[in-house]
């Protein structure tokens, strides 16, 4: 067992039944949508999980340093939102635990989440397949599964593994009982993307009636539109995408 350490910043004593989760991967969509929730309702900062499998992206320990010279070690950021009639929490980080550590750090998170209350658990994350770009795809609990459908969503036929800290939230939440939702949004190619982010952004916001403003994030897709326009002028291999596209980081 690896160091692993949680600090929790907000006692957090009223139940919170859901939990929302993104984290880097294909398109970055994961965490622009936890990113974005936690901008637009406000979200406070309640927990942190440090852990020595938190490395940086080349896989070496460290820290990340900001514009103002301060430095903080990566860590798993846990947020609540309390804003009626919502109480959720949003999970995100800057970076993927290294492989063998990925199950135990989602262990210690889904303790601390069960701990305060969660009932469900909403996967965000991303895939790559240019003949299916700006889908979302879901599947895992009935009731929410067939919510995201009646707004166009697409139940899984396509992604066959889920790796990184998305897929071993999957199985976490599996192995605990806990109701879980897994929504991947279809990116055109490895770039960060908004578009994907939006859709499921818009489906989010109707199915929990949270009531963010899209109008920033609007704005980001007509700029990102503006400058790449991927669905027209990307040079991807449409027959290597979908090869690809079968294995499928969160």
């Amino acid at each position: 067992m690896g160091w692993n350490k949680l600090v929790e910043l907000i006692d957090v004593k009223k139940p919170v039944p859901i939990a929302i989760m993104g984290y880097p991967g294909m398109g970055n969509i994961g965490i622009q949508v936890v990113s974005y929730l936690a901008e637009k309702l406000n979200a406070r900062l309640a927990a942190k999980i440090y852990s020595e499998y938190l490395m940086l992206s080349s896989n070496v320990a460290g820290i990340i340093i900001g514009n103002d010279g301060t430095f903080k070690l990566p860590a798993i950021e846990i947020r609540l939102v309390d804003k009626e009639p919502n109480r959720l929490f949003l999970v995100s980080s800057p970076v993927q635990p290294v492989p063998w550590g990925q199950l135990e750090v989602s262990s210690i998170l889904f303790d601390y989440l069960k701990e305060k209350g969660v009932e469900v658990v909403f996967i965000i994350a991303g895939f790559v397949d240019r003949s299916l770009y700006n889908s979302v795809i879901t599947f895992g609990d009935e009731e929410w599964t067939k919510k995201l459908e009646k707004l166009g969503s697409i139940r899984n036929k396509t992604i066959r593994s889920v790796i990184g800290l998305a897929g071993a939230n999957l199985a976490t939440a599996k192995l605990r009982g806990i109701r879980y939702v897994f929504i991947s949004g279809v990116a055109a190619d490895y770039l960060p993307d908004p578009k994907p982010a939006q859709n499921i952004l818009d489906k989010l916001n109707s199915i929990m009636g949270l009531g963010i403003d899209m109008g920033d994030m609007g704005r980001k897709v007509q700029e990102f539109e503006r400058k790449l326009r991927p669905k027209e002028n990307l040079n991807l291999n449409l027959e290597g995408t979908k090869k690809g596209s079968m294995n499928y980081l969160g």
